[in-house]
């Protein structure tokens, strides 16, 4: 009987728009609930390794980042502290320019393209991420980490605000030899 009421797709205002949300949020909700994944451990090397391309096609693996020490930030479209945070990040690439700076999110390369475009965020990117996603479990986006030329984490932090910049940025600089 409920049936009678029901609004045929074609007739919902942004429909493929509510769709491909709700797709997106199933695909993060299965990624970060997943409990078959060690988490980054402050003082151990990355686990597991990994394979993934960048926007521009190019493959980033765990002995790739050796030799550099990298920031990682994970985030998504629908993350309204990722999307504040973006210009503050972008600021960083230009003041560290022997860092290696990267961002990973689980979406599809055009959604990834349309937002860092607009935003102005000049890191590198990583779209339809698995193995970065899959470590933010519970606690929330965006999650930030910082390893150094070892392939160790030297950093993990979950959120957005002026103390986590900050504790990034010490960081950074102790590891490039600025402190």
């Amino acid at each position: 009987s409920i049936k009678k009421y029901e609004i045929p797709f074609e007739n919902v205002l942004n429909g493929e728009q509510l769709e491909e949300g709700a797709q997106n949020f199933a695909k993060m909700r299965k990624l970060i609930n997943s409990t078959d994944v060690e988490k980054f451990v402050v003082g151990k090397a990355l686990p597991d390794d990994f394979s993934e391309k960048d926007i521009n096609g190019k493959t980033w693996t765990k002995d790739g980042l050796k030799g550099h020490v990298t920031v990682v930030n994970v985030w998504y479209s629908g993350c309204g502290p990722c999307r504040r945070e973006m210009p503050i990040l972008s600021t960083w690439k230009d003041k560290y320019p022997d860092v290696q700076f990267v961002s990973a999110n689980f979406e599809n390369v055009d959604k990834v393209k349309q937002i860092t475009e607009k935003e102005g965020f000049n890191w590198t990117h990583i779209a339809n991420d698995t193995y970065f996603t899959k470590r933010v479990g519970n606690e929330g986006y965006p999650l930030t980490i910082v390893v150094d030329k070892d392939g160790i984490v030297r950093y993990c932090k979950h959120g957005a605000n002026d103390n986590v910049s900050s504790e990034i940025l010490q960081m950074i600089d102790a590891l490039v030899g600025n402190s």
